[in-house]
């Protein structure tokens, strides 16, 4: 792989290869502190094929696939959805980055860091003015990563994994021309 991924918007062509890797990703990121009973369901109610196409066919959403030079191995995603807002969101005009996961092998690599610069860059194109998301309050490099890229902490929120109810912080970034990176 060179230095950076290759980024990428996904095709439909795509979505077995991204259940793949949501799954593993999902499971590498949360099984040690989560019961596995809760993560099967979730896997099996969230990211199955039919959720992800239904996903992929919504307008107002976006995958983004970080790619290795090939163009083919996924190394990781993201999701946006566009005009989603939590209610401690403040802006007009948002964008949620709804999912961002690397494969376990490329977590410090600069995956993470291509596939947030290109959301960024998807918020601009979208002429956005917030750009937010939620990460569960236990989830302390997943939340130092979001505040080197300039989210703050604005509000939380429950997630339900499997019969589990967690606290997720609502963190987002106010966006203005030039604010990309």
């Amino acid at each position: 792989m060179s230095d950076k991924p290759v980024i990428r918007l996904a095709y439909a062509a795509d979505l077995p290869d991204l259940v793949d890797l949501a799954a593993r990703s999902f499971r590498d990121a949360f099984e040690d502190d989560n019961d596995q009973h809760d993560i099967e369901d979730y896997l099996r109610n969230s990211m199955s094929l039919e959720n992800l196409e239904e996903e992929f066919r919504d307008a107002e959403s976006r995958f983004l696939l970080a790619c290795a030079d090939d163009i083919e191995k996924l190394l990781g995603y993201a999701k946006l959805r566009n005009g989603s807002k939590h209610a401690s969101v403040s802006g007009e005009a948002p964008i949620e980055v709804v999912r961002i996961y690397a494969d376990s092998s490329m977590i410090g690599k600069g995956v993470g860091a291509a596939l947030m610069t290109e959301c960024f860059k998807q918020a601009h194109s979208l002429a956005c003015d917030v750009i937010w998301l939620g990460v569960w309050d236990k989830n302390r490099r997943a939340i130092q990563f979001y505040e080197r890229w300039g989210f703050s902490i604005v509000g939380e929120h429950e997630f339900r994994l499997g019969s589990d109810i967690q606290n997720d912080l609502i963190m987002s970034k106010s966006l203005s021309f030039g604010s990309c990176r």
